[in-house]
């Protein structure tokens, strides 16, 4: 984990997600990997609520976790690739008449893998009136699903919203996460390209995604 984030997970931890526990983290015995990656020494149980209780906050950053062991000498620092994270996703749109565990287990495989450390529940569809949710692991690398169309029966089909919890930044162009349209590569290329051929970039859209995937701050 890199700078001063020991000490704001240790504050997290001690909150809402953490309550009622009082074990420390504490600085593993080793050298640092790098300039600012530290090595965290952390008990089982806590490795398992870390990874349980994503995604972690910062503002409105997000943290990426990989776990490192340091008598693993066959890897290396570029072997951890801080490639995955878990999150809670809201399914806006589905009838009450037409939930089931089968569903959402098919809406979470759709938006990546569903999480093996949270198990679905029927809570998770009736708990709210207006969204059924479930945990999925994700790629940051892939773009998110803002919308599924799904087949409730031989009669009817229905589009569904998605909303990702706690992610504070998602590109409305390319929907990948933890970045902004106006920072978005992938659509200042196609600009550039457009302006080195000469053609109009007027057509360019700035969102291709919809704006209910996460909260509106975000979208800036």
């Amino acid at each position: 984990m890199e700078g001063n984030q020991l000490a704001a997970i240790q504050e997290e931890e001690g909150g809402e997600r953490g309550a009622g526990q009082t074990e420390e983290y504490q600085e593993a015995k080793v050298p640092d990997l790098a300039l600012n990656l530290q090595v965290m020494s952390i008990s089982a149980p806590r490795v398992h609520n870390l990874r349980a209780t994503q995604p972690w906050t910062m503002g409105s950053d997000n943290l990426l976790i990989e776990w490192i062991d340091p008598a693993d000498e066959s890897k290396t620092k570029d072997d951890y690739k801080f490639d995955h994270i878990y999150v809670s996703v809201r399914v806006y749109g589905v009838p009450k008449n037409h939930r089931s565990l089968q569903l959402l287990q098919q809406i979470l495989s759709t938006i990546g893998k569903p999480s093996e450390f949270h198990p679905l529940q029927e809570s998770m569809l009736f708990a709210r009136s207006d969204y059924i949710w479930g945990t999925t692991k994700i790629r940051i690398s892939d773009s998110i699903v803002d919308k599924i169309s799904l087949t409730l029966d031989e009669k009817n089909s229905k589009t569904v919203y998605l909303y990702y919890e706690k992610i504070g930044r998602i590109c409305l162009f390319c929907g990948v996460m933890f970045h902004t349209v106006q920072h978005c590569q992938k659509r200042n290329n196609i600009i550039m390209e457009r302006v080195r051929s000469g053609q109009t970039t007027e057509d360019i859209p700035f969102f291709r995604y919809g704006e209910w995937v996460m909260d509106s701050g975000g979208s800036e």
